[in-house]
């Protein structure tokens, strides 16, 4: 893990597993702060002491009913996942923290019922989280068909071309591409994570990479860190070097080394625009593309989920399962999770 250079990731290591993903420490860390906000008038910020650190997450556990009050909110509209995820992050960090009933009264009987309290919740958000996923019937707010999908890439590829100055275009347009699965099926928000390099350059393990042959001018995918690559390993992506997104994606390889930038996907908003794009902002920023394009608002998962509920249905089932192994899920997951059927 890299080195933890604030108190907060002190304190938090103090708690997490030794062999913990970056990605999932990070995920904890940007949740804690927050939980500390939720609870805490005083907002959070880096050069906080450990002391008052476990002062402001102790006032949480006391006060928590405030943070289920927001989560339940429907004004705040907060998904079940993501609620989820809060208690996960309370339940497992912010209430094992080393001395945390040493303040604001709270005492270890109160702390149990916190506790208990969360579980509780937490348990109820699992089973509407499940009951949701096996209601297998199609969102139409949330689904395109192959032939809708198709027409925008088309008229955002004929925007490009009128302006192939346009980065940020081209970007659009790789991952409406990829998230279309015609060449490789499409992946969560694992983009969002990769960088470019060439055939000459090291690989280092835990990093997803594009990498770019600079004899042959064919693009290859490496995933080797997601939220499944512990149960499923790495993967390899080979990107045909005829086709059209193989084309445009040189493009962009092009443009991101003549700028001496080697991040896949940057940020295209005024705001931080040309930083590298996270996960998280992935979601939103296909959420963009897809308003823009078809008036609705899809995110990664909904993708994967159009894709599969598109499929034609005489499939073998060494292809399903091929399918399945691309996208990295069980065939189980991929019949019964992912594919949406008429209501």
């Amino acid at each position: 893990m890299d080195a933890f250079k604030t108190n907060l990731d002190t304190l938090l290591k103090s708690v997490v597993s030794e062999n913990i993903k970056p990605s999932s420490f990070k995920n904890y860390k940007l949740i804690s702060i927050k939980l500390f906000n939720l609870g805490n008038k005083k907002p959070f910020s880096n050069d906080l002491e450990e002391t008052d650190l476990i002062k402001g997450f102790s006032k949480c556990c006391f006060n928590y009913m405030s943070i289920i009050d927001y989560l339940q909110n429907e004004e705040n509209e907060i998904k079940d996942n993501t609620k989820k995820n809060y208690i996960n992050t309370f339940l497992n960090i912010i209430t094992k923290i080393n001395d945390i009933t040493k303040y604001n009264k709270l005492s270890k009987k109160k702390l149990k019922i916190t506790q208990d309290y969360l579980t509780d919740y937490w348990t109820k958000l699992r089973e509407n989280i499940n009951t949701v996923k096996n209601n297998n019937v199609i969102n139409e707010e949330k689904f395109i068909t192959n032939e809708e999908f198709d027409t925008a890439i088309k008229k955002c590829r004929k925007s490009f071309d009128n302006d192939n100055t346009d980065t940020n275009l081209l970007q659009e347009y790789i991952l409406l591409m990829l998230y279309r699965g015609k060449y490789i099926p499409p992946l969560r928000n694992t983009y969002a994570t990769m960088k470019i390099i060439t055939n000459e350059d090291p690989v280092e393990e835990n990093q997803n990479y594009i990498i770019h042959d600079n004899n042959t001018s064919k693009n290859t995918i490496l995933l080797q860190e997601d939220k499944v690559s512990k149960h499923y390993g790495s993967n390899v992506y080979k990107i045909n070097k005829s086709s059209i997104l193989n084309k445009y994606l040189n493009l962009l390889i092009t443009n991101r080394f003549d700028n001496k930038k080697n991040d896949f996907l940057e940020i295209t908003g005024r705001n931080k625009a040309g930083e590298p794009l996270s996960t998280n902002g992935l979601t939103y920023y296909l959420q963009k593309i897809f308003e823009k394009h078809l008036d609705k608002k899809i995110s990664s998962s909904e993708l994967r989920k159009i894709f599969i509920s598109n499929l034609p249905t005489n499939l073998t089932n060494n292809k399903l399962e091929k399918i399945a192994k691309g996208m990295r899920h069980s065939i189980q997951t991929q019949q019964f999770t992912y594919k949406k059927v008429k209501n």
